[in-house]
């Protein structure tokens, strides 16, 4: 593996080519030409719920994550008894904020406030996340999105990511 200097500015020549190039980074690890980024990953992104369908899938939806049966056999069988669930863990709301940080933040767009209200019952992110975003602001590895009620990583933050979005961590 090359030095940590060295990934930073591979990271970043990568960028600046693939940009020039016409393709916007959208998300934290993902680049596209407009129009065709990802969908089936914006429902992560967003936290929203998700099923998991098939052997060993994963699903997270109603306030819990579930994994699947693993096997293609042992899947089938556990279908024709009812939901083939190897796991089923409740997330709990601090959690299911915390995420909604961590892979928001993932996009190049940020979070928004309106939306975290929406998934979590009129919570603000000021008010569950105020101390972590005034440093990470104060850090400059946040900034605030164009229409003022939101957060996205700052060109500084996109190489800390994993450092920002473990900052959300209780």
């Amino acid at each position: 593996m090359p030095e940590e200097d060295v990934e930073v500015e591979m990271f970043a020549h990568l960028r600046r080519r693939l940009t020039e190039a016409g393709y916007g980074h959208y998300e934290i690890s993902n680049f596209a030409r407009p129009g065709f980024e990802s969908r089936h990953n914006s429902a992560y992104w967003h936290n929203e719920p998700y099923y998991g369908l098939g052997a060993g899938a994963h699903g997270y939806a109603l306030g819990e994550r579930h994994l699947n049966i693993k096997g293609v056999q042992p899947y089938i069988d556990a279908a024709l008894k009812g939901l083939p669930r190897l796991e089923r863990n409740a997330v709990p709301v601090k959690e299911a904020m915390e995420d909604f940080m961590m892979v928001g933040l993932r996009l190049r767009a940020g979070v928004r406030d309106a939306d975290f209200a929406l998934q979590f019952g009129g919570a603000s992110l000021i008010d569950v996340f105020g101390p972590v975003l005034d440093k990470l602001l104060a850090q400059e590895l946040l900034e605030r999105t164009p229409e003022d009620d939101g957060y996205r990583l700052s060109e500084a933050g996109v190489p800390l990511g994993n450092e920002v979005f473990g900052a959300f961590l209780a």
